[in-house]
């Protein structure tokens, strides 16, 4: 089961942004999330019940990549 969603509009039907670098995007990852004291505003949006990221595909890569590299330095 996954707990992220892939969406190409908002509720409103208004077209996605991404919530990291701000561009406008096709479909965005959404990545539910806790709320936490210090949370950044300009980074996430509400549905009212839930807080959530929507991250486009250029976005998520680079934190793929980011990760693949801090992985290859913990494995050595």
């Amino acid at each position: 089961m996954s707990n992220f969603e892939v969406i190409a509009s908002d509720v409103n039907g208004q077209p996605v942004r991404c919530s990291y670098c701000k561009q406008g995007a096709k479909h965005v990852v959404v990545l539910p999330l806790t709320a936490r004291p210090g949370l950044e505003d300009r980074l996430v949006g509400s549905d009212g019940d839930q807080l959530w990221i929507g991250l486009c595909a250029q976005c998520v890569l680079e934190m793929a990549e980011v990760l693949a590299i801090a992985r290859g330095r913990l494995l050595a």
